[in-house]
């Protein structure tokens, strides 16, 4: 579904678009859950879709060992169902989070006093810059307060107009290459494509489009809200945009937009890999899981913040802590303290902390979050949730996060050892976009790559500058609050098209919202309708104002894989797509 741009980017007709409070604390605590002891390696046969994070319902333990032992002993399968905490239909959101929106003329102060008072808190605000910005809010909540439970309470609050979770979403991915013999998509000569000969003129006629407009006498931003874009790619750098009023890497708001060196786009999502297939690590059960790591690659700004996906098993007496250090085994560079009462017992949430000091990370240097503790009690210690590689079913697994890698540490043999897993974290928001995936990379090729430069392929609209706005992680996750962010950035700093190849299940006030506001500020608003290949709703693809795309193949056939339902607009080549891909390694090639 990459190719939704590649009919409007380069018509002038499409740069414009068509005309008294509770004080008393309530919890929503599901039932006790059973706990799990021993090393019983097995995959849970009920495990629902790996893309959404679950509530945590652990197996009992067999007492024996199913199959091999992993290669790094001690991986923990935490099983979670998805049936047993996902609302509207099933549709993935995050645990511990939820977004509300306020009635107008809500004082706001004394709303949010009484929200802390209920066990929330604001982790941010959201909104555009007019006066008709959306001002919708994150909201984190208190170990024990469920998302179903948090909704009910503020759904009955009088002065909040909408209460809804933080929605997930994912990339739609299609096959890439570098050749532009090969873009049936913009020039079907009948090609032989995937082993299939084409039918000749089955594409958008992007050849005969440029011999009218090119788009480089009124260049158009077209905001790419993805997985990021390789910022140093030679078929992309020069079609950029590039924000002149703000000044690179001086650690100022030059042009006071609310963003702080973004001098190409943004990076929402921070360097976050959140991705896990149902495993877990002990932490704080033994000598040999006291200790643990997560290899990051710097990208040249500074972190402040980090999280990550944790649950506790009893009632650990001692905290853990979260440290930054340039080497496995050297000193702690800024640190923070999680207190088991921060931790749920529940769910496996993203407990985000802020450092002791922010960290530059050097661009292409190498970094290590570290997780530790003294806790040491086996029936009393905290799991930290893993993308793992089980032995067992060694095919299912893919590595999402190629920047870094899982370490652990045994004290009864005094080493590191590298394992076969990465540990889910995130980390702050910061103005380098990089493309740690590929997806987005490959979407900003398809719309904006330079053109007639001997180099690589030819992007839809040669004259388009490409905004770069990362809302997505490192396995091509997206939540509700980042690309609701992303959106309203892209309009607010100009942008006049805007693609989001990415969707999922569920309705959401809150992004209906935000397209509003997007559409209300003159943007050209394209979604892809979805690889489902069945009538599934996918959003943003189905909110009113956006354009959902649908793919075709190079018969000019409906894609098998393509989504059909009332939110298709237009269809366009979206199989065996051609486009650029990132110059280092990662998950999506």
């Amino acid at each position: 579904m990459l190719a939704l741009l590649a009919t409007a980017l380069c018509t002038p007709a499409c740069l414009s678009a068509p005309s008294s409070f509770r004080s008393a604390r309530v919890f929503g605590i599901p039932a006790p859950l059973a706990s799990v002891y021993g090393m019983g390696l097995e995959k849970n046969p009920q495990a629902r879709n790996a893309w959404s994070f679950h509530a945590t319902i652990p197996a009992t333990a067999s007492g024996g060992v199913r199959g091999p032992r992993p290669q790094i002993t001690g991986a923990f399968p935490a099983f979670q169902a998805l049936s047993d905490w996902a609302m509207g239909g099933e549709a993935p959101y995050l645990p511990g989070q939820v977004l509300v929106k306020f009635r107008e003329g809500t004082r706001v102060a004394e709303a949010l006093e009484a929200l802390s008072r209920l066990g929330m808190r604001v982790l941010r605000e959201i909104g555009g810059r007019a006066e008709a910005g959306m001002k919708i809010r994150l909201l984190a909540l208190e170990p024990g307060l469920s998302v179903e439970g948090a909704l009910s309470l503020l759904r009955s609050l009088p002065w909040v107009e909408y209460a809804e979770p933080n929605y997930l979403r994912h990339a739609f991915y299609t096959p890439d290459d570098p050749l532009f013999g090969q873009q049936w998509g913009f020039h079907n000569t009948g090609q032989v494509i995937g082993g299939t000969a084409g039918t000749p003129d089955a594409d958008v006629d992007a050849v005969e489009a440029w011999d009218l407009e090119r788009g480089l006498a009124h260049r158009p931003v077209v905001a790419v809200i993805d997985t990021g874009v390789d910022l140093g790619h030679p078929d992309l750098d020069g079609n950029l945009w590039v924000n002149d009023d703000e000044v690179p890497s001086n650690g100022h708001d030059d042009d006071g937009n609310g963003y702080v060196d973004d001098r190409n786009g943004y990076n929402m999502a921070g360097i976050s890999h959140l991705y896990q297939n149902n495993w877990a690590y002990r932490l704080g059960n033994d000598e040999d899981h006291q200790l643990f790591a997560q290899s990051i690659t710097g990208t040249g700004d500074f972190l402040s913040t980090v999280g990550v996906m944790v649950r506790r098993t009893g009632n650990p007496a001692r905290p853990f802590t979260v440290s930054v250090r340039s080497s496995l085994s050297g000193p702690d560079l800024a640190s923070a303290v999680v207190q088991p009462s921060e931790v749920s017992p529940f769910l496996g949430t993203v407990v985000e902390k802020t450092l002791s000091a922010r960290v530059r990370l050097e661009a292409g240097s190498t970094y290590y979050l570290v997780f530790s503790t003294t806790q040491l009690d086996a029936s009393n210690y905290y799991l930290l949730y893993i993308n793992y590689k089980d032995p067992e079913d060694p095919g299912e697994w893919r590595d999402l996060y190629r920047d870094g890698s899982g370490w652990r540490y045994f004290n009864t043999a005094s080493r590191w050892e590298r394992g076969d897993f990465d540990f889910c974290f995130r980390t702050n928001s910061n103005p380098i976009p990089r493309d740690d995936n590929g997806h987005g990379t490959h979407c900003a090729g398809i719309a904006g790559a330079e053109t007639g430069n001997a180099t690589g392929v030819a992007g839809a609209c040669p004259g388009a500058r490409v905004m770069v706005l990362k809302a997505a992680d490192s396995s091509g996750m997206f939540d509700s609050a980042d690309w609701i962010e992303a959106l309203s950035y892209a309009v607010d700093n100009g942008a006049q098209v805007v693609s989001m190849s990415f969707g999922g299940t569920g309705y959401s006030s809150a992004e209906q919202d935000a397209i509003d506001y997007a559409w209300s500020r003159g943007a050209v608003l394209c979604a892809a309708a979805g690889n489902s290949g069945d009538p599934t709703m996918s959003y943003p693809a189905g909110y009113e104002h956006v354009l959902g795309v649908g793919a075709t193949d190079n018969r000019d056939q409906v894609a098998e894989f393509s989504t059909y339902n009332s939110s298709v607009d237009l269809s366009a080549p979206g199989v065996y797509v051609m486009s650029t891909v990132p110059t280092y390694p990662v998950a999506f090639t």
